[in-house]
């Protein structure tokens, strides 16, 4: 009645898209309703999964640590890995504190000469 041109458009006006929205949004919806299920079930899975059973898996990873104790753990150090960057730094403190003591003996030597200048 109308052929393709005269279809297209009485779909412009409000009520062909009216019209063309009621006729065909119910099949489109029977199509999208179980693909949309099925991502909320995916997504309301996978909250559960990370949320749920990775808290447990964190709590029984904690409760055998604790269990354990210190069954695996060295006598001294608590399994410290040294590292060179470390090692120097300790080694320029031991070097301050040496130099810092030596200057504190040099110090107290002088003051020493002095006093047993002035009271022989």
């Amino acid at each position: 009645m109308y052929g393709a041109k005269g279809g297209f458009q009485a779909l412009a006006t409000k009520q062909g898209a009216k019209l063309a929205l009621a006729r065909y949004a119910v099949p489109a919806m029977s199509i999208a309703n179980p693909i949309l299920t099925a991502q909320a079930v995916y997504d309301i899975t996978k909250l559960v999964a990370t949320k749920v059973i990775g808290g447990g898996a964190k709590l029984a990873r904690d409760a055998m640590k604790s269990m354990q104790g210190t069954i695996n753990k060295p006598a001294f150090g608590m399994g410290y890995v040294d590292n060179e960057v470390a090692a120097t730094s300790r080694a320029r403190g031991v070097m301050a504190i040496q130099n810092s003591r030596l200057n504190a003996r040099s110090a107290l030597g002088s003051e020493g000469g002095m006093l047993a200048a002035h009271f022989g």
